[in-house]
C-alpha cells in the first residue's frame, strides 16, 4: 500500500471531532505541556511514523499543520518525544499505545529493590552487536532489573547523519517492545545523546 498522502498545509487546525490529531488537549498521563496534538507550538517538527504497508519507519521534517493533519488522517496522535532536538522530534502513535505507555503498573515493581543496569548503543552500531546488546538487555529485564539505555553519536557521525541518534533509539525500542513493561520517554542529553529507562514487565496477577 502507498504511504499516507501528504495533507496540504493549513488543514491541521480543524475542530476536535477526529480520533487523532485534532482532538487532544495536551494533557495525557505523564506528558509535559506542549507535547500532544494541538498543544504543540513548534512551527516545524521531525515526524517519525510507520506508514501503512511499509516495514521501515519514516522520518520526515514537516510543518506543524501538516504533521497534525497527517496524524488526524491516520486516526492517531502527534506526540513530541524530544523537545531539545532541532527541529523537535515528534512521533505519530495510536491513542491506545499512548495510554498504555502512561498507565501506572497494577502492582509495585520488584525492580525498585534491584540494582539499575546500563547499556550503551552507538548510533552506527553493527547489526550483530546490536542484537547481542538487545539480548543482554532482555535478560536484565527478565530478571526484574530496570535498565538505563544511552544512545549516542560522535560529532562527525551526527554531522553526516543528523537523525542517527533518533534512529538507533527507535531500533532499541522496536527490538525490545515484546519484553519491556514500560518506557520512560527518551530524554535528550545534548544533541548527541538520548537516554531512556526501561522498566521490566509487571508480574502476572495471582488467581484470587
Amino acid at each position: 500500500a502507498p504511504r499516507p498522502p501528504r495533507v496540504p498545509r493549513g488543514r491541521g487546525r480543524g475542530g476536535g471531532g477526529g480520533r487523532g490529531g485534532g482532538g487532544g488537549d495536551g494533557r495525557s498521563g505523564g506528558l509535559g505541556p506542549g507535547s500532544l496534538n494541538m498543544s504543540i507550538e513548534y512551527e516545524q517538527l521531525r515526524v517519525v511514523y510507520e506508514a501503512d504497508g511499509e516495514e521501515e519507519t519514516v522520518h520526515e521534517v514537516m510543518q506543524r499543520e501538516d504533521a497534525l493533519a497527517l496524524a488526524q488522517s491516520m486516526g492517531k496522535d502527534l506526540v513530541v518525544v524530544n523537545h531539545k532536538a532541532e527541529p523537535p522530534v515528534a512521533r505519530i502513535m495510536a491513542r491506545a499505545e499512548l495510554r498504555e505507555r502512561d498507565a501506572p503498573s497494577r502492582k509495585p515493581s520488584a525492580a525498585a529493590s534491584l540494582p539499575l543496569k546500563e547499556m550503551q548503543f552507538g548510533a552506527l552500531i553493527a547489526q550483530h552487536d546490536l542484537e547481542n546488546k538487545l539480548k543482554k538487555v532482555s535478560e536484565f529485564l527478565a530478571k526484574g532489573h530496570k535498565v538505563r539505555v544511552l544512545c549516542f553519536a560522535k560529532p562527525r557521525q551526527l554531522q553526516e547523519h543528523p537523525t542517527c541518534v533518533d534512529e538507533v533509539t527507535l531500533k532499541v525500542l522496536e527490538g525490545l517492545r515484546e519484553v519491556v513493561g514500560n518506557v520512560e520517554a527518551p530524554q535528550a542529553r545534548g544533541p548527541r545523546q538520548r537516554e531512556l529507562v526501561l522498566m521490566p514487565p509487571a508480574p502476572p496477577e495471582e488467581d484470587p
